[in-house]
């Protein structure tokens, strides 16, 4: 469906706050921090900076919120930097999504149209440890048998097909979109696991290695699937998509 456009709005200058997150992040990056590393204490970051407390809190705040950093009493090399993860847009893009009027529909079929680049793009890049990996998991996710312990173990596999891709940015975007399925969807997924682990099963039997191939037939099992989902559940599949609490 369409995304209403915005109105053109006056560009504001950007709040003081933001800007010296803003910079905060271009300091890890540049001196080579890296996650569980402190991003130095509050006099310190103050007078970097130059800024106010109250300036300097907001920035953290800021970071906090995009998941780029966590704080913690006690700490004194200030807060803790945190490994980049889809979680930290779920918020906001579940909030996109509903206030776009998305349905379950809707993220479905764009959790198959972001799977049919990312599994193209990470599985004729396994290795013999991937497909042994992607195996175990697969059996773990059959062997659930309920539909929370089965979004844990199918999100095991999902996430390791999307390390393996070469692309971040749309690996972040598939397990973000992933995320957001694995609890709007999650009843729906429990019910149509035969389905998702006999796709899965047939990529280890096979090992594609052209990712042409993968990717269609992510997208042919992403039509059955959302065609089962349509046929046997319409109205629970017109339902929105509900903002989420990232985390």
């Amino acid at each position: 469906m369409g995304i209403p456009s915005s109105p053109t709005r006056f560009e504001r200058p950007p709040k003081a706050a933001f800007l010296v997150a803003r910079q905060i992040v271009e300091d890890i990056e540049t001196l080579g921090l890296v996650p569980g590393d402190g991003i130095g204490a509050e006099r310190e970051l103050m007078d970097r900076h130059e800024v106010s407390r109250a300036t300097l809190r907001e920035a953290i705040r800021i970071l906090e919120v995009h998941g780029v950093v966590r704080t913690r009493a006690g700490v004194t090399n200030g807060p803790t930097i945190l490994a980049p993860d889809a979680r930290a847009v779920i918020g906001s893009l579940s909030l996109l999504l509903q206030r776009s009027a998305s349905n379950l529909s809707d993220l479905v079929e764009a959790r198959t149209a972001m799977a049919a680049i990312v599994y193209p793009n990470a599985i004729p890049r396994f290795g013999e440890h991937d497909w042994t990996v992607l195996a175990e998991r697969i059996d773990a996710a059959a062997a659930a048998a309920d539909p929370v312990t089965y979004a844990v173990r199918r999100s095991e596999f999902v996430e390791h097909v999307a390390a393996r891709a070469e692309n971040g940015i749309s690996s972040h975007l598939f397990l973000a979109i992933d995320i957001i399925g694995r609890t709007s969807l999650r009843g729906l997924d429990f019910e149509i696991r035969d389905l998702t682990l006999s796709i899965h099963r047939d990529l280890i039997a096979r090992r594609p290695t052209d990712a042409a191939e993968v990717a269609e037939t992510i997208r042919g099992a992403g039509h059955v699937l959302l065609d089962r989902l349509t046929q046997t559940r319409p109205e629970t599949m017109a339902r929105l998509v509900t903002w989420q609490l990232a985390g």
